[in-house]
């Protein structure tokens, strides 16, 4: 082994979505909460197991850790058995420090005994317990670890060279993890990477039927243990079951089980914004209020559980046993509404039809630390904004103005300030007041408000078109421009100086756009290698010389349409990559046309696609490209760029 290090290396460690336990947070910390992996993995986490044997909740997927370490998804990785390792004679300091230096992360059993970071054990009683180490740093002398220490949340600490000599050195039958585990990222994927709507709406449907559902493998630990397990809206009861016996036999409530809840029900939460954000779902705004309203309820039962913990309250646990049930019956009515609004294809929305937004609005986004209250949106940041898209010749929003001093805004619409002369103002005795812009050429528009004082408190936005009968498919238009074969991946030197979409990569858009300036309808994101060498792939990050390249596509079998939406008055120009990775001597056909009376624009077969094609065209309002095969195996596009 390679004992030349840097002396100090740590890997990136996402804040994980997940914190019940620590095999989920490991998963969690390495793939770094982004979006492509947040859809793939979410459906997993709708399913909970509750084993009443051993009196232990868990998602599903992770009942039996071992296999569900071994077998993570997007993460390689490498194993060795402590009989192996002590074989070795490394010690457990090089070992570790060479993985990390070599990119790979490190989970493990340890004894805190002799760690010095977890107060409530160290050098008192031995506390055998799985750690996830990212970094090391010479200049300290430590690890940078990660578990839950002092009975506090998931965190971050620092585990010295000697401490960890020690406290890796365990019996190897106390060693239930099998060894020392250590993952990276994978380059090489060569799977889909989206939701699959009709998985997520059988899983919530399993859920509420408390059926068996979920990732279970042959080697699943409920195949080899006689224990009694419960599924889905099933384990309420067998919680409050749980609840009682405490009482009887005077033990203290595991703590987990209620953080299990409460995190469930966030990513459920998470699960509705991100099909909401893909436009695969109906009815958002009163699932987001009604799934918030269980979250805080799961919350307050984990708090409860917490105080009972300390004095065993005879009232405080029938508090607690009437909320389970009350959440189980919330639960069922909120997921079967959640089931029938999931919508198979995206559906794309209509600006012509967009009027008053409230903060839930899924069209809505948002920029800064703003919080949602009590039908508010309020930030205290000076900077954060939000926008959205619109069509019309007219804006207006609605502040709430009790500390009006506090309360400066700018509004911004295509980019630039709303001069003030443009913009009426009406103050209300309830403590509103209504900004009115005027002047606005009827079009498609980017709207923005931007706080430029101390605190920014809005209630909903107005947007429409008045006195003017203009149709709004003459507000869009798109020219075919060119076909280019030679740039392959490098399109930094000539495309996206403005912006780009990368698929399955990196994204930035230009100032003049919103995240709802590009949906996908019917594709799938699929990732081949995130590290190729292929030069059709595209450069990932076009700021760095010799970026890693992407190759990857928005797909599907036959046919899928994209919907851009350029607002403004000046045409842009828009470059779209088409290649064939797999080489089937692919042909498309690629389609422009209007969202609302669908005039065709431009209609263009593209020929033996493998070796790459960039399309440019002129384009604004809002249009649809539709990327249908001809010939291949599938209909395919890698990226998009903005050149002005």
């Amino acid at each position: 082994m390679n004992n030349i290090y840097s002396e100090k290396v740590i890997l990136p460690c996402a804040d994980p979505i997940i914190t019940s336990y620590p095999h989920h947070a490991c998963y969690m910390s390495i793939l770094g909460n982004e979006e492509k992996y947040a859809c793939a993995i979410l459906d997993a986490y709708i399913p909970l197991a509750y084993n009443a044997t051993y009196k232990r909740l868990d998602f599903s997927i992770g009942v039996d850790i071992v296999e569900f370490m071994e077998n993570l998804p997007f993460l390689e990785a490498e194993y060795i058995t402590r009989k192996e390792f002590h074989d070795s004679r490394v010690s457990y300091v090089s070992h570790i420090k060479g993985a990390i230096a070599n990119g790979f992360y490190v989970y493990l059993l340890i004894d805190y005994y002799f760690v010095s970071a977890d107060k409530d054990v160290y050098l008192q009683k031995h506390r055998i317990h799985d750690v996830f180490i990212y970094g090391f740093d010479d200049v300290n002398q430590a690890f940078l670890a990660k578990d839950f220490l002092n009975g506090r949340k998931y965190m971050g600490f620092l585990i010295s060279y000697i401490e960890m000599e020690k406290a890796c050195d365990i019996d190897l039958e106390k060693d239930w993890l099998r060894g020392i585990k250590k993952y990276r990222r994978k380059t090489v994927i060569h799977e889909e990477i989206s939701f699959h709507p009709w998985v997520i709406r059988k899983e919530i449907l399993d859920y509420v039927q408390g059926r068996v559902s979920g990732y279970v493998s042959f080697h699943d630990i409920r195949k080899r243990q006689d224990c009694e397990y419960y599924y889905g809206l099933n384990i309420y009861e067998e919680l409050v079951k749980e609840c009682h016996n405490s009482r009887k036999y005077n033990y203290v409530l595991d703590i987990r089980i209620f953080h299990i809840l409460y995190e469930h029900k966030k990513c459920l939460s998470l699960i509705v914004q991100k099909l909401c954000n893909g436009r695969k779902l109906k009815n958002y705004e009163a699932l987001s209020m009604e799934l918030d309203q269980l979250t805080n309820l799961n919350f307050r039962i984990r708090t409860l559980a917490l105080l009972y913990n300390r004095n065993k309250s005879e009232r405080r646990l029938q508090q607690i046993t009437d909320l389970l049930l009350d959440t189980k019956g919330k639960e069922e009515e909120i997921l079967l509404k959640f089931a029938k609004s999931i919508l198979d294809v995206a559906a794309f929305d209509t600006l012509t039809e967009r009027r008053e937004m409230s903060y839930r609005d899924m069209c809505i986004e948002y920029d800064g630390p703003w919080q949602k209250k009590n039908d508010i949106a309020f930030v205290r940041k000076e900077g954060a904004y939000l926008q959205t898209l619109f069509w019309g010749n007219y804006a207006e929003a609605v502040l709430d103005e009790h500390d009006y001093e506090k309360n400066q805004v700018q509004f911004m619409i295509d980019g630039h300030p709303i001069d003030k002369n443009r913009i009426i103002m009406s103050f209300y005795e309830n403590g509103e007041v209504l900004y009115t812009m005027k002047e606005i050429h009827t079009g498609y528009h980017k709207f923005q408000l931007v706080c430029m004082g101390k605190v920014c408190s809005v209630k909903k936005m107005i947007f429409g078109c008045k006195d003017v009968n203009e149709d709004a498919a003459e507000c869009s238009s798109s020219v075919l421009l060119s076909m280019d074969t030679d740039t392959k991946g490098d399109w930094n030197k000539k495309y996206g100086m403005a912006g780009y979409y990368i698929a399955g990569g990196n994204i930035q858009l230009p100032d003049y756009l919103t995240r709802q300036s590009i949906l996908f309808k019917n594709s799938y994101v699929l990732v081949w290698d995130e590290d190729s060498k292929d030069r059709r792939a595209l450069l990932n990050v076009s700021e760095k010389s010799g970026a890693g390249r992407i190759m990857a596509y928005q797909e599907h079998e036959k046919e899928f349409w994209i919907n851009l939406v350029i607002p403004g008055s000046q045409k842009r120009n828009v470059s779209l990559y088409f290649v064939d990775y797999e080489r089937w001597d692919t042909d498309l056909r690629i389609k422009a046309f209007s969202k609302y009376d669908h005039t065709v624009y431009w209609n263009q077969e593209l020929k033996h696609i493998d070796e790459g094609v960039y399309v440019s065209l002129l384009l604004v309002g809002d249009v649809i490209i539709s990327v249908k095969k001809e010939k291949g195996r599938l209909a395919v596009i890698s990226g998009i760029f903005f050149q002005d």
